[in-house]
């Protein structure tokens, strides 16, 4: 405790020439931020949760299912998203959960699909049933002019495997991030398509058959497709059934 409070002591932040002290919050760069950030909005949420549970008795039926919805929702640091739960009712659980000096903003999207992380999750209310595929909210810096390299540079001292390790890496988190094959094989094509642009070769069959023989070899049988024709044939949406009045992220 005697070190955390000599690093919140000693912050200093450059503007220009001038150098201040930061007296209230953390800045975003240092190490521990994001560490402080989730323990801090933790402890909020262990407390306010213990004393609920604490409360409840069996002949609690509602208050039982609002705490059920309630645990469907997550948080990464100060991304909040809210599936089940009505924004009336979820703004007045947060605001007994939290402090007054940290007010629950408005939400940055609502409906039956939002972005969340790196995922853009929707819930058809047709079906009942729940889908995803990968968001990168970069990509529209990309459309506006931004750079990204996101591959090492095929003439550098990393070996084969090192660099083609990459792709093979990132289709394993695309396909936790896709819950349809349509969706994967489309963010798995940009993949090898952005790397081919990347190295300006034309080893397009090589790197396609690299990319279905990892397909294969690594993913569940619903997702891997023997051509990229077939990749986009109609299938079914893997899901969980669960009543969704709205979903929003804040």
């Amino acid at each position: 405790m005697k070190w955390i409070k000599c690093l919140l002591e000693h912050l200093y932040v450059t503007v220009g020439d001038n150098v201040y002290r930061q007296e209230i919050g953390v800045p975003m760069g240092t190490s521990c931020s994001p560490f402080l950030a989730n323990l801090t909005l933790f402890m909020f949420e262990f407390e306010w949760f213990s004393e609920q549970i604490s409360r409840l008795r069996p002949w609690h039926l509602r208050r039982r299912e609002q705490l059920m919805r309630l645990a469907f929702c997550t948080r990464y640091i100060d991304d909040l998203w809210n599936p089940l739960m009505e924004e009336a009712t979820f703004r007045s659980v947060t605001a007994q959960m939290y402090p007054d000096w940290l007010p629950l903003g408005e939400p940055e999207a609502r409906g039956q699909e939002i972005n969340y992380l790196d995922m853009s999750i929707e819930h058809n209310n047709d079906t009942s049933k729940w889908s995803s595929k990968l968001y990168d909210k970069r990509e529209a810096m990309v459309a506006k002019g931004l750079k990204l390299n996101k591959f090492p540079h095929p003439e550098s001292m990393l070996t084969s495997r090192c660099k083609y390790g990459v792709i093979t890496s990132q289709l394993h988190r695309h396909e936790v991030a896709c819950s349809s094959k349509p969706a994967f094989m489309v963010s798995a094509v940009k993949l090898y398509s952005d790397y081919l642009e990347r190295i300006q070769s034309t080893a397009h069959q090589s790197l396609l058959q690299l990319v279905h023989a990892t397909a294969y070899a690594t993913m569940p049988p619903h997702l891997c497709a023997a051509s990229i024709q077939d990749a986009f044939s109609p299938i079914g949406i893997r899901g969980k059934t669960y009543s969704c009045p709205l979903t929003a992220c804040y």
